[in-house]
């Protein structure tokens, strides 16, 4: 399992129509960003790439799970692709369910990529069709939530054994 330094949290999205509401809370959940450096975020764990070699490898497509416990939305732990309903130029990454084969692919597959920065760090990228893939940066909504979505500005992380 690895952790992704300071990246990633389950949020609200109140926005977005046709979500259910369960009691207080909307489905679905989308990715954000953890707003206290000292927090490290929720584990992820990468699945599904095809060469089967024993680690994460790069520029290859794989599923993104979060290890988090059970949400209000039921099973929602996988990344996915949503659009914004306000104006379908914003893509968020949102919590869903375990892609089905080759059915989901595309709106789960995410690769890992090298910055290219002097800080060697990564960039998670998503990728349709396998190329042409597209930066996953951050967006800060009016509330002052750091959102997950899909941008030209990538948000740079940093990949540590989660304990």
């Amino acid at each position: 399992m690895v952790e992704m330094v300071g990246v990633v949290g389950m949020v609200e999205m109140v926005e977005i129509v046709g979500i259910v509401e369960v009691g207080h809370y909307k489905c679905p959940l989308y990715v954000g960003h953890e707003t206290l450096e000292v927090k490290m975020g929720i584990p992820v764990k990468f699945s599904n790439w095809m060469s089967r070699v024993g680690f994460v490898p790069e520029s290859e497509n794989l599923n993104i799970m979060m290890d988090a416990k059970a949400t209000t939305c039921a099973q929602s732990n996988y990344w996915w692709v949503a659009p914004s309903n306000k104006d379908r130029k914003t893509w968020f990454i949102a919590a869903g369910p375990k892609p089905k084969t080759k059915e989901d692919s595309s709106l789960t597959s995410f690769q890992i990529k090298k910055t290219g920065d002097s800080l060697k760090g990564y960039k998670i990228v998503y990728c349709p069709k396998g190329k042409d893939c597209i930066n996953v940066g951050i967006v800060k909504d009016k509330n002052g939530v750091r959102r997950l979505v899909l941008s030209s500005k990538p948000f740079p992380v940093v990949f540590v054994k989660a304990t």
